[in-house]
């Protein structure tokens, strides 16, 4: 635990554990009292769902979906009270996914927001109010990419995919949460992963990652980069 008043970390003993618990990329949001831990991999592909209670110091594991295949290298993100996972690469099949998965924190419930197959059948395709608007945009196959929420909208920036599964992506795309339709944002030729992201409000800051942003030579960046979401501006700091 990192104080900001103090300038200090601390490390804190857990009441419980799991030999499960151990992995690498991974995504953990924070959602009320909870640190809430998805997929990533040990060596081998997880697909499991962990909460870390900051009051209690417990970790216990979270219901998954049964049509939500393992992955790692995916993007986790909360809006209002939901998680948006995104994209990553997906072990069994040997892809990189588009899917955008949401699970709602007050029902406890895993939904398949698109792209679907069908609108009925299993729970987590049940309702077709939940789908994405079609005809639409879709955010291209990837993984390694930056999914911050502002507002009511979820925005993914940059990654890896393509045929090759390794072409640096510099789009950026926005997912509105209420009309489920994505929008195709102007990225200014950022083609960066393995960046980190957050937001304060609507302000969002995008720093590091290996790539050629802007044309430049594949190389890691210390670039920082804002972005004004009601303005959709994209200005390198």
């Amino acid at each position: 635990r990192y104080e900001f008043a103090s300038d200090a970390w601390t490390f804190i003993p857990v009441k419980n554990t799991s030999s499960a618990l151990g992995r690498y990329d991974h995504t953990a949001v924070v959602y009320g009292d909870c640190l809430y831990v998805y997929g990533g991999r040990s060596p081998n592909p997880l697909g499991d769902f962990w909460k870390y209670d900051f009051n209690l110091q417990t970790w216990s594991e979270m219901p998954t979906s049964a049509g939500m295949a393992a992955r790692f290298g995916h993007t986790a993100t909360v809006v209002a009270h939901k998680m948006y996972v995104h994209g990553g690469y997906l072990p069994d099949e040997d892809v990189l996914t588009d899917q955008l998965w949401s699970f709602d924190f007050t029902l406890s419930e895993w939904t398949l927001v698109g792209p679907r197959t069908t609108n009925f059948g299993e729970p987590y395709v049940a309702d077709p109010s939940d789908a994405i608007t079609f005809p639409g945009a879709l955010a291209p196959e990837r993984y390694s990419s930056v999914s911050i929420g502002a507002g009511r909208y979820l925005y993914v920036i940059g990654g890896a995919g393509g045929e090759d599964m390794a072409t640096e992506l510099g789009d950026l795309y926005k997912f509105d949460t209420m009309g489920k339709a994505w929008i195709a944002m102007d990225a200014t030729g950022l083609n960066i992963y393995d960046a980190a992201g957050a937001a304060q409000g609507y302000h969002i800051a995008v720093f590091g990652g290996h790539g050629s942003a802007h044309g430049g030579d594949r190389k890691f960046h210390n670039d920082l980069y804002y972005y004004y979401t009601p303005e959709d501006l994209l200005m390198n700091l």
